[in-house]
């Protein structure tokens, strides 16, 4: 796979690199799209702002995994919507930034209002943001807007919705299976990922939330060795957050051992449902290995939340509008009434689960029966389906069709 890199591995790429002269270049790049006197601030979120970014180095290539999270803070609603409009170029120009380094995952660039910052949600990344966030350009108190909350009362439903944004990305990853270089690299990342999430995901749900993802691993151990409905993922996720702080060819054989890859991914995905499933019963009220016996269609319907309905009519439009007239005529069709009552990222996430059960009951040769009205997947095969509701995801949230 790689060359074998040693405890201070990832230490020393990012410093050969120039992990932090690259984010304040970032940040520069993005002051001068939003114009003089138009930005009040930039900060970096994920792991880069708490020092556990991903990087290996593979046959001299220097490969950053994790995600680059960037967020605009501006001034005004023109501003906010021109940075909006061009998020995704203005990534592309900040990784040009870094040419040395290949990008396994990308740049993204998301942007909110001065006054939006006491308002962010009560989530693990906004509770870690706040604890140990970084400001690269403007005040550096600009993130003690966020409201100090506690941990403990993060909540189950936001465990939940972690893990489902997890789906997507395990999707995109099945054609990489024995794939080689970045690529390689990309495959065991987000298989990595699917367990880091649900350590994450868990202690949101046991009310014992904390930053970091080696502490996280400890005390998922400390719940799972209590629980029987994650007692079977404490060493699973004990091995693939070893390989998130510290990637390389050693931890990498440790993660993978003798298994192939399409048992890898096979076990990634059904540990991630088995995980749902549990954890949407114990939001629910219920036993969390009943959650195993149950239809995952009523589980998805009994955890979908309803938001605003204007906020909701304008996402799915902005997203139909991006499908093209004939797509989004159908899919406008398909949807109806669920456009006001459901939000579209919800949606997807939801969609993306059905297909996941499906797969995961039928192996690798699955069908689905296609979603109502043919949106956002028809029938036939599960891998078809997927590809559509992957693509769906990423313009949602990325403005790419591609990760």
């Amino acid at each position: 796979m790689s060359s074998d890199t040693g405890p201070t591995a990832e230490g020393s790429v990012s410093r050969r690199i120039g992990i932090d002269r690259f984010l304040e270049s970032c940040a520069d790049l993005v002051a001068r799209e939003a114009g003089e006197g138009r930005l009040a601030g930039c900060f970096v979120c994920g792991s880069f702002a708490t020092g556990e970014e991903s990087l290996v180095e593979d046959a001299g290539d220097a490969i950053l995994l994790s995600d680059v999270d960037l967020v605009a803070v501006v001034r005004d609603l023109d501003t906010h919507r021109s940075i909006l409009s061009r998020k995704r170029s203005i990534g592309e120009a900040c990784e040009a930034l870094l040419p040395e380094v290949r990008f396994a995952g990308r740049v993204d660039v998301g942007v909110l209002l001065a006054d939006e910052i006491s308002a962010l949600p009560h989530s693990p990344g906004i509770y870690d943001l706040r604890e140990r966030g970084r400001v690269l350009l403007g005040p550096p108190e600009l993130l003690e807007g966020i409201p100090d909350r506690d941990p403990a009362r993060i909540g189950g439903r936001e465990g939940l919705r972690l893990v489902e944004n997890r789906v997507p990305p395990l999707f995109a990853a099945h054609v990489l299976g024995e794939s080689t270089g970045v690529d390689r690299w990309r495959f065991l990342y987000a298989l990595c990922r699917v367990y880091t999430d649900i350590a994450t995901a868990a202690l949101c749900l046991a009310g014992r939330y904390v930053p970091g993802y080696a502490e996280r691993s400890t005390r998922f151990g400390e719940i799972a060795g209590g629980k029987v409905a994650w007692k079977e993922l404490r060493e699973p996720v004990e091995r693939w957050t070893r390989f998130k702080i510290e990637p390389g060819r050693g931890i990498a054989r440790e993660a993978i051992g003798d298994t192939g890859d399409e048992e890898l991914w096979d076990r990634a995905a059904a540990d991630l449902l088995r995980f749902w499933r549990r954890a949407a019963a114990s939001v629910a009220g219920r036993d969390p290995v009943e959650g195993e016996k149950t239809d995952v269609g009523l589980m998805i319907e009994e955890n979908s939340l309803r938001a605003r309905r204007l906020t909701n009519a304008r996402r799915w439009a902005a997203l139909l509008r991006g499908l093209g007239t004939t797509d989004g005529l159908r899919a406008a069709g398909a949807l109806r009434g669920r456009m006001l009552t459901v939000d579209p990222e919800a949606f997807i996430r939801l969609s993306a689960l059905s297909i996941l059960d499906a797969r995961v009951a039928g192996g690798k040769n699955a069908t689905v029966g296609g979603a109502p009205g043919g949106f956002p997947f028809g029938a036939g095969s599960w891998e078809e389906a997927a590809r559509l509701v992957t693509r769906h995801w990423h313009r949602l949230v990325f403005d790419r069709e591609e990760g």
